[in-house]
């Protein structure tokens, strides 16, 4: 646009120019033609030198044209200049509208998406019988609603995300053996490369979920690739993977609580093969996917309450 307006101003100013330069070479030229032929008429009549003064006359305007031309021209490029930059900061303005809206429809479009996949995810669940195993109940949760959080996560074709539920578990059937957080149920973009594997357990300390587990908080990372943030998430070399640092990215891990004490039932544990999909900043609507990661584990803290889950007093020693 800006160069659109150059053009134009440019265009007008030399068409002025070519009109200013005829004008002021007429009165110039013309008038010192006259007040030679003044000069001439003078010098065989005397009587006739008034065309040597309006000759002169011719000059004088001329020169006054030029002069009142060149100070019109600098008030005029002075305007023009004003002008495109009142014209760019319009042009900035409408585009940072435009941003907006766009901002707007997309977390439009995203809600309407969660909002079906929240639907989907309860319907699937409120017929089960009061007695189904939980593990069932949170599978059929994520397959009614995997397609539509898909949407509302605005993950790319191709992207490698996932959706794990982790519940803490018995390492064995031990009494004695340690607790671990163990993946029950998982939905993603590859299911059947990982569907068909045993799934990992993770202790306190390991990975991103033994990580929040230990800090019985949340774990949002937005770029795992930088080495200072990714040793903060270290994992026993037995549970590595080949391809780990390419898939999980970015991630969030958001605990499941249950009972009047908030304990960590378990976690819910999302991850992309992208930066930024997953961040504690709300300024940006790939930014705002924590929120839907975050009603994940409150649906499933639901389900667990209302089935009875097992007691969690107690567990976090």
């Amino acid at each position: 646009m800006r160069d659109s307006l150059m053009s134009t101003v440019m265009r007008r100013y030399e068409d002025g120019e070519w009109w200013r330069f005829a004008i002021n070479l007429g009165f110039v030229a013309g008038g010192g033609l006259v007040t030679a032929l003044g000069r001439i008429s003078a010098i065989g009549e005397p009587g006739q030198s008034w065309l040597t003064g309006l000759g002169l006359l011719s000059v004088f305007i001329g020169v006054t044209l030029v002069a009142v031309f060149d100070r019109r021209r600098t008030d005029l490029t002075l305007a023009a200049k004003k002008a495109i930059e009142d014209c760019d900061g319009f042009h900035d303005e409408k585009v940072e509208l435009l941003n907006r809206i766009q901002a707007a429809a997309t977390l439009d479009e995203r809600r309407r998406f969660l909002l079906r996949s929240v639907q989907n995810m309860q319907e699937a669940v409120e017929r089960m019988p009061h007695g189904t195993e939980l593990k069932t109940v949170i599978e059929a949760m994520l397959d009614a609603g995997s397609s539509d959080l898909e949407g509302a996560c605005g993950f790319d074709a191709g992207e490698k995300w996932t959706f794990s539920i982790f519940q803490r578990q018995k390492e064995t059937e031990n009494r004695n053996s340690p607790w671990v957080m163990r993946r029950i149920a998982v939905s993603w973009a590859d299911r059947s490369r990982e569907k068909a594997k045993e799934p990992r357990y993770w202790r306190k300390k390991e990975g991103f979920t033994g990580v929040s587990w230990q800090r019985d908080d949340e774990v949002i990372e937005s770029d795992l690739r930088p080495t200072a943030i990714a040793s903060q998430y270290p994992i026993p070399t037995a549970k590595r993977l080949v391809g780990d640092e390419d898939r999980y990215v970015s991630v969030a891990v958001i605990p499941i609580r249950v009972g009047a004490e908030d304990d960590m039932w378990g976690s819910v544990t999302a991850t992309s093969n992208l930066p930024n999909r997953w961040s504690r900043a709300s300024n940006d609507p790939r930014e705002q996917n924590v929120m839907v990661v975050r009603l994940i584990a409150q649906l499933i803290a639901m389900q667990v309450a209302l089935r009875d889950g097992p007691p969690m007093n107690g567990l976090l020693n």
